[in-house]
C-alpha cells in the first residue's frame, strides 16, 4: 500500500514529482477494471493513491523544479555533441506521445530545429507537429524504424512498446554515421527498455538509458554536482 502512494506521489520516480508518473499509475488502474482478480480492495487502493498523487501536486512544490527526463536527455545529447549545438545534429524521435512531446520541447528549447518523429499512426504524429510549428518535422511510420535510425546522429526512444524495438544485430549492419558526429548515439528513455542495452558494443554507436541520466537529473537539481 505504501510502496504504491510513494509512486503515486512521484517518490519513488528519477525526478521527483514527475507528472508522468501519475498518468501511468492511472493506466494500470483503468486496465486493472477489467482484469477479474482486480476486486474491491485493489480498487480503492488505486483510487486512494491517485488522489494522494494529485494532493502531492497541488499541495506542495514537488513538481515545480525545471529537471525532467525528458530535459535531461536533451542536455546530455548536447553536452555529448561534437560541437555541443544540435542544429548540427540529425535527430530521430521513436514514440509520439507525453514523454516526445515534453522531448521536443527542450529540444527546441536548445536549438533542435529539425526531428524525425516514429510512430505506429499518423494522427498522433501529426498532432505533435502541429504542437511545435517552430520545428520541422519529418513523420515516418515504425516500418521505416531501421532506415531512419542508419540516417540519424541522435535516436531518442520514447515509445510505449514493451519489447525491444532495435537490437544490435539490426545496428551492426548499418552504415558508419556521417556528418560532424563521430558517433551514432541512441537515448533510450522508455520503460520498459526499446533500445537493447548490447547496441551500445556495435562499434560507432553509443547507447544511453534512464540510469545514465540519473547524472543529469542530479546536477540539475543541486544534488551530487561536481
Amino acid at each position: 500500500m505504501w510502496h504504491l502512494l510513494r509512486v503515486s506521489a512521484g517518490l519513488e520516480s528519477l525526478v521527483m514529482g514527475e507528472g508522468q508518473i501519475l498518468a501511468q499509475v492511472r493506466q494500470v488502474y483503468k486496465v486493472g477494471q477489467e482484469c477479474p482478480g482486480f476486486g474491491r480492495h485493489l480498487n480503492g487502493l488505486f483510487k486512494q493513491a491517485i488522489t494522494a498523487g494529485k494532493r502531492v501536486r497541488t499541495e506542495t512544490s514537488i513538481s515545480t523544479g525545471s529537471v525532467s527526463v525528458s530535459s535531461a536527455a536533451a542536455e546530455l545529447v548536447q553536452l555529448k555533441l561534437p560541437t555541443h549545438d544540435l542544429k548540427d545534429a540529425r535527430v530521430a524521435i521513436i514514440g509520439a506521445g507525453k514523454m516526445s512531446t515534453l522531448l521536443v520541447k527542450h529540444l527546441a528549447s536548445k536549438g533542435c530545429e529539425r526531428v524525425t518523429i516514429l510512430n505506429r499512426s499518423l494522427p498522433r504524429a501529426e498532432a505533435l507537429r502541429d504542437e511545435f510549428p517552430e520545428v520541422a518535422f519529418e513523420i515516418r511510420l515504425m516500418g521505416d524504424l531501421l532506415r531512419t535510425c542508419e540516417e540519424s546522429d541522435v535516436i531518442f526512444a520514447a515509445s510505449g512498446s514493451e519489447e525491444i524495438l532495435v537490437h544490435a544485430a539490426d545496428v551492426a549492419a548499418m552504415g558508419a554515421v556521417g556528418g560532424v558526429c563521430e558517433a551514432r548515439r541512441f537515448v533510450d528513455i522508455s520503460v520498459p527498455r526499446n533500445i537493447a542495452p548490447d547496441v551500445g558494443a556495435c562499434e560507432g554507436n553509443i547507447v544511453y538509458n534512464v540510469d545514465d541520466l540519473k547524472v543529469r537529473v542530479w546536477k540539475g537539481s543541486g544534488a551530487g554536482a561536481d
